[in-house]
């Protein structure tokens, strides 16, 4: 066969190689790309608690939803960094010594997000935490992913309740009360209010018994000036001076009393209206 017959055949040959399927000249694996597991883990990037409360670190995650039926979910936490060490478990039920009695894991199995709440804060609770997540899905098998960021924790002082020292002086005993008086006032209108009722309520009671005082003060003087002079002149009269040597000494006093029959006169320029005698009787 010469030269010029075979370059033909030659180029259907190459013809048919082209129009051919992939399919057909490899095997069955490399038919379709490979399908990827796409999954996904979210965690807040910083948190602060006092020392001695308590925090809730949320997380949540996703993954493909051509996955199928999923099963056998596990929820870890790590500590410190990326590949620390493990803190919590769900399964194998694992817990950290420096941990023990003061972890919870808000979460359920079909659920794809919750929170792990530590109690009891301590100062070398600090650090970032990473939550991981691992299962098995019908499609794709057994797959495990983990937050690169995780959550950055942050231990703060608890806030100390200053002790007043005791009170040196009244001025300076004074001044505080004053400074407390005057703090309330602003606080709250309401409790103004209610000291000054306080206050009423109090002074209340003691102007009345006062008033009462007064007036019967003023009703018995008003009371002897209406007196009868003869009454006045009687109570006098039994009224005794001291005994000395057998006599006796009775103070009389006089009243000018108007006379019915006489007009009445009226007394000298700067006389006393009354004047007082001692009559002494012989015994």
């Amino acid at each position: 066969m010469g030269l010029p017959l075979l370059l033909p055949l030659l180029l259907l040959l190459l013809l048919l190689l082209l129009l051919l399927p992939p399919a057909s000249l490899q095997g069955d694996h490399w038919a379709q790309p490979k399908a990827l597991f796409h999954f996904g883990m979210n965690q807040q990037k910083q948190l602060s608690a006092p020392e001695g409360g308590s925090i809730r670190i949320p997380f949540s995650f996703d993954y493909s939803q051509d996955s199928g039926s999923v099963s056998n979910v596990k929820i870890s936490w790590r500590w410190k960094h990326f590949h620390g060490d493990f803190i919590y478990k769900t399964t194998p039920r694992l817990i950290h010594k420096n941990f023990k009695n003061r972890l919870l894991l808000n979460w359920e199995e079909d659920m794809k997000n919750g929170s792990l709440q530590i109690s009891n804060l301590r100062r070398e609770d600090e650090g970032s935490y990473f939550c991981q997540v691992e299962m098995i899905t019908e499609k794709y098998g057994e797959q495990k992913w983990q937050s690169i960021q995780g959550t950055e924790l942050t231990i703060t002082h608890a806030a100390k309740t200053a002790t007043p020292g005791p009170t040196t002086s009244a001025s300076t005993a004074a001044t505080t009360a004053a400074d407390l008086w005057d703090l309330e006032g602003k606080r709250s209108s309401g409790s103004w209010l209610l000291n000054k009722e306080a206050v009423v309520r109090l002074a209340l009671p003691s102007a009345v018994l006062k008033i009462a005082i007064l007036g019967l003060m003023v009703f018995l003087r008003w009371k002897r000036s209406k007196e009868d002079p003869s009454r006045i002149w009687r109570r006098n009269t039994r009224t005794l001076g001291t005994k000395n040597d057998g006599i006796l000494y009775a103070p009389l006093t006089l009243h000018n009393v108007p006379s019915p029959a006489a007009p009445p006169c009226p007394p000298a320029h700067g006389g006393p209206q009354e004047e007082t005698l001692f009559s002494a009787l012989k015994t």
